[in-house]
């Protein structure tokens, strides 16, 4: 990975999906990759952040079917 690039390990709590992950803490290696190891992250978000993360797959679908009235799109 380049240098300054950040991993969120999002399985940090079994053991993690990236080799130098550790469970609650941020590692970063020699090379500036920081690997963010939190095994709680959706408390760690704000409420409105949670919210709009939850509402996003239920939309995405939405926007991808177009209305019989709308004209194609180009």
């Amino acid at each position: 990975m380049l240098p300054g690039s950040v991993i969120v390990d999002l399985a940090a709590e079994r053991g993690g999906n990236v080799e130098l992950t550790k469970p609650n803490e941020t590692v970063t290696t020699a090379n500036g990759v920081t690997i963010i190891g939190y095994t709680n992250v959706p408390a760690r978000l704000a409420t409105s952040a949670s919210q709009l993360f939850a509402r996003q797959p239920l939309r995405l679908p939405r926007n991808d079917v177009r209305q019989e009235d709308e004209r194609p799109l180009r």
